[in-house]
């Protein structure tokens, strides 16, 4: 009987995209799916300013702006709130990070087209993966 083909593997720091960091493919699948959605910028409510930087730094040189607000170190005027909204092509608020909850609502209480989703659990993986998910249910991604 014929042999099947040999499958080739290897570590996955060898991966020539990834370079074995779940946040690096996510953040390349998250590119893709705002691309697919037709969307450039993308606005996370939430995080802590290590997370921005590395968010930041894993989407430079993709098509995608990313715009951060740290609800934990100063809580945005309702007018700065709207003014994200208006700019942002897609929302999210990262729920499981330092935010109080006066924060959300600001982002909320207007909704411009439907409600942000909520990202639930921590790690740019996790935030990555929903705002893809969301795209896919909305018939964007």
């Amino acid at each position: 009987p014929a042999r099947p083909p040999a499958i080739l593997v290897s570590d996955a720091s060898s991966c020539g995209i990834c370079r074995g960091s779940n946040n690096r493919r996510a953040a390349l699948y998250l590119v893709r799916a705002m691309q697919r959605a037709g969307a450039q910028n993308l606005l996370v409510v939430g995080g802590t300013p290590a997370n921005h930087k590395e968010l930041q730094h894993l989407l430079a040189g993709s098509a995608v702006n990313l715009r951060c607000v740290d609800g934990a170190a100063r809580t945005p005027s309702q007018k700065e709130a709207w003014g994200h909204l208006k700019w942002a092509d897609v929302t999210v608020i990262w729920a499981s990070t330092p935010l109080p909850h006066k924060v959300p609502t600001l982002f909320t209480a207007e909704p411009v087209g439907r409600p942000p989703p909520t990202v639930a659990r921590r790690g740019i993986e996790a935030l990555c993966g929903e705002i893809c998910i969301s795209l896919e249910r909305h018939g964007l991604g």
